[in-house]
């Protein structure tokens, strides 16, 4: 059962792209859409403790990049994408996605 759910959509090389993390009574899980089309989802039930999701993210255009997600407080989720080293999309710029 769904309890609660972010939604951080990004721009990448023209590819309109969106992380949705979902909250359930029992687990965590981020999903990655790249043109509404899902590209990855991770999951991690709550007894596991809290993680940041790293996901993979390929563009048809041959673009590469890693998007993480993650608590940057106790109550707010967000992400950071990352393009060969360098950073080129934060929701929350300059908030440690790894908090707790």
């Amino acid at each position: 059962m769904k309890i609660w759910s972010y939604s951080r959509p990004f721009t990448f090389h023209g590819h309109s792209c969106e992380v949705k993390v979902t909250l359930t009574g029992s687990e965590t899980i981020s999903s990655l859409f790249v043109d509404d089309f899902l590209v990855d989802e991770q999951s991690i039930k709550y007894i596991e403790g809290l993680t940041t999701f790293l996901h993979p993210l390929q563009t048809k255009s041959g673009f590469e990049a890693k998007v993480e997600s993650g608590y940057f407080n106790w109550w707010n989720i967000g992400i950071a994408v990352t393009e060969n080293g360098r950073l080129v999309h934060e929701s929350h710029p300059g908030k440690d996605l790894g908090y707790g």
